[in-house]
């Protein structure tokens, strides 16, 4: 097949510089790709510790929401639900989160949640929403390094559940 002179001199030309189309192309190019791989890389790392984007913990006013406030719904029910253990807690794993909702006896002064080893305590409220009884409710992305710590007055922790908060998930999740 004879060559197009017009085509000939457009390839040569370019061979040697004449388009910079091609190069800016391969520039932007360079551009995106960089920019795909340092995302991804960011993408797969995991979170700091403590740094669950989906922690919350509800207060009084959330008390009468069914899906924040499950284990119980009023005086007698969280009365009943209660146990001489210092907390007394049910969870519930929902598609992205896990719930956990309870009761903490008269000896817990305060209650905190570590979502992973090394992280910062998240201040769980003990909300006095029935006479006699103080019930607290959160949520978190997983369960699965999380630890419950309950501490008496003198700010001296009297439990931790990280096994059973890790068992409680699991029987949530059947």
């Amino acid at each position: 097949m004879p060559a197009v002179p017009g085509r000939l001199r457009w390839r040569r030309g370019r061979r040697r510089g004449g388009s910079r189309r091609p190069a800016a192309r391969r520039a932007w190019l360079r551009v995106g790709v960089t920019s795909a791989v340092a995302l991804a890389f960011f993408a797969v790392q995991p979170l700091p510790a403590g740094a669950d984007p989906t922690f919350k913990a509800y207060a009084l006013d959330d008390v009468a929401n069914p899906r924040y406030f499950f284990v119980c719904r009023g005086p007698a029910e969280c009365a009943a639900y209660a146990t001489d253990a210092p907390v007394t807690f049910g969870t519930r794993a929902e598609k992205t989160k896990v719930r956990v909702n309870g009761v903490v006896s008269d000896r817990v002064a305060r209650l905190e949640y570590y979502s992973a080893p090394g992280g910062a305590p998240r201040s769980i409220p003990l909300l006095a929403a029935y006479p006699g009884t103080r019930t607290f409710s959160f949520r978190s992305a997983s369960m699965a390094q999380g630890r419950l710590v309950a501490y008496d007055v003198d700010g001296q922790p009297i439990a931790s559940y990280d096994d059973e908060l890790a068992a409680a998930l699991r029987r949530a999740t059947r």
